[in-house]
């Protein structure tokens, strides 16, 4: 499941994708995949026997302006968001970053 609560207020987002989180693995209990950019999703989880952290492997470059993928799936939660980044690669004007 990704992009869940894409398009609403942030909360109302969190609220969605924390609900079908907590559904699936309370509820459902079936083996899914779950991707997010709610970071607070990552903390109030954190401790779930239920749930497995991974997460896309990245780094930047030099100048710490670029994002690369490195598209291996790796143990753990990333430790930050790439948004800067990965809007220069979506051909946003540097006057809007």
């Amino acid at each position: 499941i990704d992009e869940l609560g894409r398009g609403t207020s942030t909360f109302d987002g969190l609220s969605i994708a924390y609900s079908v989180l907590d559904y699936i693995t309370q509820t459902v209990k079936c083996c899914s995949m779950f991707t997010t950019h709610y970071h607070w999703l990552l903390r109030e989880f954190r401790e779930s026997a239920d749930i497995q952290m991974c997460h896309m492997a990245a780094e930047l470059d030099e100048s710490g302006n670029h994002v690369i993928f490195k598209y291996k799936l790796k143990e753990g939660e990333y430790p930050k968001s790439h948004g800067i980044q990965v809007a220069r690669l979506a051909g946003i004007s540097e006057d809007i970053l």
